[in-house]
């Protein structure tokens, strides 16, 4: 039998794009999806916890701020926003503590790269930030 022997290397790249999905999905509570090299949405952090080039980050909003973006995103009113919110809110701290053992409000612990508060940057702007951060140098 012939042995072949191959070095897979992964790269960081991510593009504007690539995060602006991500940020998207995030706002609105798009649970869990995939794009080409891109994972996000519940239990991914703990997934890819020591996957190389793995970058994980958390984007945060007040309950106001996801208010307004899931009533203009889902055309509904603000009881119903509020409702969705904690349905997916309850159901993302469910999932990571039954699965996980771990709570997804401890950034720290959970070990994220980043925390994005989006109460102050617009999606393209967080996707930025992200992009930005992602192709800089990894600590050593």
């Amino acid at each position: 039998m012939k042995k072949f022997e191959t070095e897979v290397r992964l790269s960081r790249e991510m593009g504007l794009m690539d995060a602006t999905m991500i940020g998207v999905g995030a706002m609105i509570g798009a649970g869990i999806f995939v794009l080409i090299g891109i994972a996000a949405g519940r239990g991914s952090q703990f997934i890819l916890k020591d996957f190389p080039g793995a970058f994980h980050v958390l984007i945060v909003a007040s309950v106001e701020v996801r208010v307004k973006r899931v009533m203009e995103s889902l055309k509904v009113n603000e009881g119903d926003a509020r409702n969705e919110i904690a349905r997916f809110d309850n159901g993302s701290s469910e999932f990571v503590k039954r699965y996980f053992k771990a709570n997804i409000a401890d950034p720290v612990n959970v070990k994220y790269d980043m925390v994005i508060n989006t109460n102050h940057f617009n999606i393209e702007s967080a996707a930025s930030i992200i992009v930005d951060a992602f192709r800089l140098p990894l600590a050593k």
